[in-house]
């Protein structure tokens, strides 16, 4: 459901409102939020007083303010909704910018920011949340939720900090202060020496909030990351046998064996040349297997080294090579040299990578075979020994292993074969540097940042404190998640939410009862799969779990001062579980996915949906909004998480989650048929800001999983007003003209409000599984007889053609 959905500060002293808005108070804990932002929630960016009718962040702070008010809540939303619209534009002839015509005027594109719709509005807000918890002291009492439930979750009592030594640093760094947030109780007593013994000793017992913490602070110490410099990066390069283009005269290749590097490299989480990793095998997704694949690249596709057209971003790229290699040592003449080799390594490889058109059927894909069938099949690559250094043992050549491009592991040989070691080498370690700069200072961040403008005009670095939590979201989201959970959820949510899935199922039960283009077998196992399907909402248990959570991070060690080796520990952790998994039994009820982010997933391979916590709020659902307006918001993501079960890769899965043929031969023609209808529609339409296509091929599940939504939300909405006639006459707003049922779209289209930098755009487009925002609107409602209905479309009007595409 993509919308395609990281120093420590003091704790900040008391305002003059502080008896009312203290950290007890909800307001309080919202006032803190918007600290957070740098912003004022009672006003605006030029420091006058906010009108919420013309700043559109007012709203979202009259929301969280107004958690308990029914009215005001409904009140915030209808100014919302009204300043997004523009109502001289025809419904008939164009709902997308109805619906949003006021947003790009109202919201101009952040600097730091490539797009600006409703879900980056989401995130900077959960963010500047995430940022307020990150930065409070340990043991600070926390306040009540933003929903002031009666039985709201408060944190356990602060565990004492357990203590072990560092063990997986690659370089240690000297010792440093623990500060009050988590560390000596003894304070100054025991002097310097004494603090300094506490920062060495503590490590991988201390509490899992905490080390996300310290991850953080680590991570905000730019001080202390401008005065470490490289010395970090450049010391792990050398140990991982060196970077030819710092020690052009002194690299010798006659030690150097690329296999090796690349299991190593896979250690630290990343895979360069060989994708590998241990997962549920898609025709058996009890069993955990080894699994193989193609390699990604430096560049978002592989047009993007191969089309003429694409030539500047070449040069951006190239540029930030050697910008790169000048910072951490190299001369201007030597990077200038290798980077080009570089380039023409990696222009070799995207020619023997396969195109994302080429990969959409994965059973075509799919070749399962022993560890001594891989040998024989590719046997220029020493497999045995790869795979003993990446899983730590030995591999009996019985071992079963999946393998989805086969013919390229054949050309990789042959490439590798035909280049230099040293370019080679150069190559495996100009990928692994391009992510670890992200735990170094900011002249890498600048250099970054010039090769995003090139690519996505990208105007500004965010702040740091955005790329900090950022950081601690990706890498230790279920610490960071339990602390947002704890403070900020709405627990009537999860259940309201269940409901909503129950009412959405029904109505997707009913649809495939009423699909005449299926055979009844395959429609008695499409009704088992949605009778299957596993729901996740909001978190998983153990985030409340205080010693459950600990658990979970216990082995890893972070340190508040050492950045660079709090990152390399956590991929190490990373990639060491995922091996781990290897011969242990598939437990499908994990759920992976952070609560704390604003995006909802389907799992073809568990058969499971899953809406994290982050998305659980305007304009997706809030417990006072009309139902409409939920329905038209969460109520569609849910529908479009269903319908995805059923696209043109969801519909190769059982119920289990195995990759199985188990549709009949007709059903399968007849969904391509109506398939292709949906391609052709989508492809018609033109991006006029770059004057490009939609992919209709690739974009073809996210467009069908749109189309089913809605229509299972609707359904599901009509049967809600149905059984409750009085409380549906109340489905308003305040000052907006329009009925329930409009509501219902009108809020679906606003979640898909958006502004986007035309360099973005076109970037998009060469990589995107999802329409743009505007066609995710049109293309779905052009298609919906309903919304034809509600809004007495003519037919023949844009909004309401003759022939129409449906395939659920």
């Amino acid at each position: 459901m993509a919308a395609d959905v990281t120093h420590v500060s003091p704790s900040r002293p008391a305002g003059p409102a502080a008896a009312e808005h203290g950290p007890g108070t909800v307001s309080g804990a919202v006032r803190e939020v918007w600290q957070a932002l740098d912003q004022d929630p009672t006003r605006n960016r030029t420091g006058r007083e906010r009108d919420p009718q013309q700043a559109p962040d007012g709203f979202f702070w009259d929301i969280w303010l107004s958690q308990d008010d029914p009215t005001r809540v409904r009140e915030a939303r209808a100014r919302m909704m009204r300043q997004y619209m523009d109502t001289s534009v025809e419904p008939c002839a164009d709902f997308y910018t109805y619906a949003c015509g006021g947003w790009a005027k109202s919201h101009p594109i952040p600097p730091d920011k490539t797009v600006f719709d409703t879900f980056e509005t989401l995130r900077e807000m959960l963010d500047a949340a995430l940022r307020v918890e990150l930065e409070r002291p340990n043991g600070e009492e926390p306040a009540p939720s933003l929903s002031r439930l009666e039985k709201r979750v408060e944190p356990a009592a602060a565990i004492p900090v357990s203590t072990s030594p560092l063990q997986r640093a690659t370089a240690p760094a000297p010792p440093t202060a623990l500060d009050d947030e988590g560390g000596d109780p003894a304070s100054d007593a025991g002097g310097a020496e004494k603090r300094k013994q506490a920062a060495a000793s503590a490590g991988a017992h201390t509490d899992a909030t905490t080390k996300a913490k310290w991850l953080y602070k680590s991570c905000m110490n730019h001080e202390l990351l401008e005065a470490r410099g490289v010395a970090p990066l450049v010391e792990l390069l050398r140990k991982l046998g060196g970077w030819p283009v710092l020690d052009p005269a002194g690299w010798d290749d006659r030690g150097f064996d690329w296999l090796h590097l690349v299991a190593q490299l896979r250690l630290y989480n990343n895979d360069i040349l060989i994708s590998e990793w241990v997962g549920p095998d898609v025709k058996n997704s009890d069993q955990y297997v080894i699994q193989l694949d193609q390699t990604g690249l430096g560049l978002p596709t592989r047009d993007y080294f191969l089309a003429p057209s694409n030539a500047p971003y070449l040069k951006a790229y190239r540029d930030f090579m050697v910008e790169v290699m000048e910072l951490l040592g190299a001369d201007t003449a030597t990077a200038v040299a290798h980077a080009a080799e570089i380039v023409s390594f990696e222009t070799s490889l995207a020619q023997i990578v396969a195109s994302s058109e080429e990969r959409r059927n994965v059973s075509q894909l799919y070749r399962r075979l022993s560890l001594q069938g891989l040998c024989d099949l590719v046997p220029g690559v020493d497999w045995r020994r790869y795979l003993a250094v990446v899983l730590g043992r030995n591999i009996p050549d019985e071992q079963p292993v999946v393998i989805f491009a086969l013919r390229y592991m054949s050309d990789l040989v042959a490439l590798v074969d035909k280049n230099p070691r040293r370019v080679v080498a150069d190559y495996l370690l100009w990928r692994f540097v391009r992510h670890r700069i992200n735990s170094l200072g900011d002249l890498f961040g600048a250099a970054k940042q010039r090769l995003l403008h090139a690519l996505m005009g990208r105007e500004a670095v965010p702040p740091r404190w955005k790329t900090c939590v950022a950081h601690v979201n990706s890498h230790m989201g279920m610490a960071l998640g339990a602390l947002f959970v704890r403070r900020y959820f709405d627990h009537n949510s999860k259940q309201d939410t269940l409901e909503m899935t129950r009412d959405i199922t029904q109505s997707f039960r009913e649809m495939l009862n009423e699909t005449e283009w299926i055979d009844e077998e395959t429609r008695r196992l499409a009704l088992h799969k949605v009778d299957s399907m596993q729901l996740r909402i909001g978190y998983p248990d153990f985030v409340l779990d205080r010693p459950a959570l600990n658990e979970r991070y216990e082995d890893v060690d972070v340190h508040p001062d050492k950045y660079f080796e709090n990152t390399l520990n956590i991929l190490r952790k990373l990639a060491r579980v995922e091996q781990e998994r290897l011969g242990t039994p598939v437990n499908k009820t994990l759920w992976n996915t952070a609560p704390a982010v604003v995006n909802a997933y389907y799992s073809r391979n568990k058969n499971q949906i899953m809406f994290p916590a982050g998305i659980l709020q305007p304009p997706f659902y809030h417990r006072h909004l009309p139902r409409s307006l939920n329905y038209g918001g969460i109520g569609v993501v849910i529908g479009h998480e269903i319908t995805h079960g059923f696209d043109d890769k969801g519909r190769l899965f059982d119920e289990h989650g195995n990759l199985l043929q188990w549709w009949g031969e007709d059903a399968i023609i007849n969904f391509h048929e109506r398939a292709q209808c949906l391609i052709n529609q989508y492809s018609n339409y033109s991006v006029s800001e770059i004057d490009l296509l939609i992919n209709g091929e690739n974009t073809q599940g996210e467009n069908i999983a749109d189309n089913g939504g809605v229509k299972q939300a609707f359904r599901a909405y009509e049967r809600w007003a149905a059984q409750h006639a009085d409380a549906a006459q109340a489905e308003t707003l305040p000052g907006v003209n329009a009925t329930g049922r409009q509501l219902f779209f009108i809020n679906f289209a606003q979640v898909w409000c958006s502004s986007m930098r035309p360099e973005a755009m076109r970037s998009k487009l060469k990589i995107a599984v999802h329409s743009p925002a505007r066609f995710r609107v049109i293309g779905t409602l052009s298609n919906s007889r309903e919304f034809a209905e509600v809004f007495n479309c003519p037919v023949g009007s844009p909004m309401n053609p003759g022939e129409k595409c449906s395939v659920w």
